[in-house]
């Protein structure tokens, strides 16, 4: 992984077998990141998507194997309810099919492992952003 700062983006470039969130994640520790958002494009060998089921308050895993383009990420920067800094990530992958048509998978991005390369640019806010619980759904929200 590499990453520079220029102006106030940090510009990432992951290497293969990386786990995005994981590094991610670290550049905030490492730069005092508590808030911000993250957008990226690249390709992806693993990815681990979610869904969330709120009938039973949990997410359901879909775990995808092969050549991933990863055709849009996008996700924010926060502080949880425990103190610690929390990436919530959605990603759009295409592959092809068993019978070479393309296809899309997308969702909560619980972990992706890099193909290729993986490029993000990462915006920190000028300020912590903290959750809080929200009462409905019983998910964590922005708590601005």
């Amino acid at each position: 992984m590499q990453y520079k700062k220029m102006n106030d983006e940090y510009y990432v470039r992951l290497d293969p077998n990386e786990e995005l969130i994981a590094t991610l994640k670290k550049i905030c520790a490492t730069e005092k990141i508590y808030g911000g958002h993250f957008q990226g494009i690249g390709a992806c060998g693993k990815v681990v998507l979610s869904t969330y089921l709120p009938k039973v308050d949990e997410f359901k895993e879909h775990e995808y194997i092969g050549m991933l383009e990863m055709a849009s990420l996008m996700g924010n920067v926060t502080i949880n309810l425990n103190g610690e800094i929390t990436l919530h990530a959605h990603g759009v992958f295409s592959y092809l099919d068993e019978e070479g048509k393309l296809s899309v998978v997308a969702g909560h991005l619980q972990k992706a492992y890099v193909n290729y390369t993986g490029e993000i640019i990462l915006r920190p806010s000028q300020m912590e952003i903290t959750q809080r619980e929200d009462i409905v759904p019983k998910v964590a929200v922005w708590n601005l």
